[in-house]
């Protein structure tokens, strides 16, 4: 699974090959239509 933690302090899990863009779908669609850019294991 992948962990992503969240700036509130929480975390979601999603399954490996999973997006970018889907990971941020699933967070908000508005996270997904602002985002710019992400970091994968702290990069």
């Amino acid at each position: 699974m992948i962990h992503v933690s969240l700036p509130d302090g929480s975390t979601r899990e999603f399954e490996p090959g999973i997006s970018i863009l889907a990971v941020a779908e699933a967070i908000g669609p508005r996270l997904a239509k602002d985002a710019v850019c992400a970091y994968v294991d702290g990069k």
